[in-house]
């Protein structure tokens, strides 16, 4: 079920240090490169400063995603890492050749269709390469529901936010929903791998089940 598929790099992404938490003008920078301007500076608070950031904003702390079957029963998907991978988010085995880049991603404003004077909705940056650690938005796409990445142009068309932890931090949600996550994989092809959806209209396992294999899902978030 999990096939050799190459892992598509967005040509519009700011690198972000791999090893740290982002600092409030690295974010600032990130929002400044997807709208197209040149990113003349980001200013570091400093490690004191950091550290200061990650403490009082957990919503910047990266994590990895982890999928897990919400109901038993057919395929088993238990603690299943999250990969980027051919502008999707997929499932792969542990240590699968070609898996991808994992998911390591926080939550970031998403400002591009905030009106003026309004706080901008709660969007979702995962990095998509190790070297250089670029970042890209992980949106829903409007007609497949695929969650998918890319830069501000291939996300602005879709449904881009709000993402939000669960009240505990566990999960990811999706507005207010955690159980809307499906992984879906086409029967007529046993080595495709699992693309991970959110049942955005609540009809899609209707749509799909006599073409795909659906299992519904919850994302766990594991703090770096």
């Amino acid at each position: 079920m999990f096939g050799l598929i190459g892992l598509a790099i967005s040509s519009a992404s700011l690198p972000l240090s791999a090893s740290s938490v982002p600092t409030a003008a690295e974010s600032s920078a990130l929002s400044a490169a997807n709208m197209g301007q040149t990113a003349t500076s980001a200013q570091n608070n400093g490690g004191g400063g950091e550290d200061q950031a990650q403490a009082d904003d957990p919503l910047l702390r990266k994590f990895h995603l982890f999928a897990h079957q919400v109901d038993p029963g057919g395929a088993a998907i238990s603690g299943t890492q999250v990969y980027l991978r051919d502008g999707k988010l997929v499932l792969d085995e542990p240590g699968a050749d070609g898996a991808g880049h994992p998911f390591c991603g926080f939550f970031l404003d998403y400002p591009f269709r905030t009106e003026q004077g309004q706080k901008p909705p709660q969007g979702l940056v995962s990095t998509i390469s190790f070297d250089p650690p670029n970042l890209n938005w992980i949106y829903i796409h409007s007609d497949t529901f695929c969650l998918q990445y890319g830069n501000k142009t291939q996300s602005l068309p879709h449904i881009t936010d709000p993402w939000c932890p669960s009240s505990d931090g566990r999960w990811l949600q999706f507005s207010s929903d955690r159980v809307g996550f499906v992984a879906v994989a086409p029967k007529a092809d046993p080595d495709a791998p699992w693309s991970v959806h959110f049942d955005y209209t609540r009809n899609l396992l209707y749509r799909l089940r006599d073409t795909h294999e659906v299992i519904s899902l919850q994302l766990e978030r594991r703090l770096l």
